[in-house]
């Protein structure tokens, strides 16, 4: 029994839905992309930026990164301390896939509700692209490679 042309165009309609999505979820075409990872974060970012202050018996907010292996168990999940820690509610550092609301992503950005701006000694602050790989990092799950 031959289709009718609204059964037709129906299944045409679904068959390029469904390429237009495959095509835009991966942007080439012709594979996925690579997520970014906490090393290509840390050693191009968290480590040479943000360790010198963040580092020692006493580092700032309590917060350690002077290992990539510190950073991350100090990064993901944890709440905030220091200024931020006396927040209502208080705010995580990193929570994973929300870039918009992890206290990380926010003191690079300037966009901070307690404490600082960060790297905390002032310009040069950081570019869009090293904040960019930060957002993306978290927004891919923030995940410890």
């Amino acid at each position: 029994m031959p289709l009718s042309k609204l059964a037709r165009a129906a299944a045409g309609a679904t068959f390029l839905t469904a390429l237009i999505a495959c095509s835009s979820n991966n942007g080439s075409g012709g594979g996925s992309e690579a997520n970014v990872t906490f090393t290509q974060v840390y050693t191009q970012i968290l480590g040479p930026t943000c360790s010198v202050h963040h580092s020692g018996a006493a580092p700032s907010g309590n917060l350690d990164m002077s290992t990539q292996s510190l950073a991350y168990q100090h990064l993901v999940g944890v709440a905030a301390q220091g200024l931020c820690g006396d927040e209502d509610p208080v705010p995580q550092r990193v929570i994973a896939y929300d870039h918009a609301d992890s206290l990380l992503w926010q003191k690079v950005m300037g966009l901070q509700k307690c404490g600082v701006q960060m790297p905390a000694n002032g310009p040069p602050y950081l570019t869009t692209a090293q904040t960019d790989l930060i957002a993306e990092w978290i927004d891919d799950g923030a995940q410890n490679d």
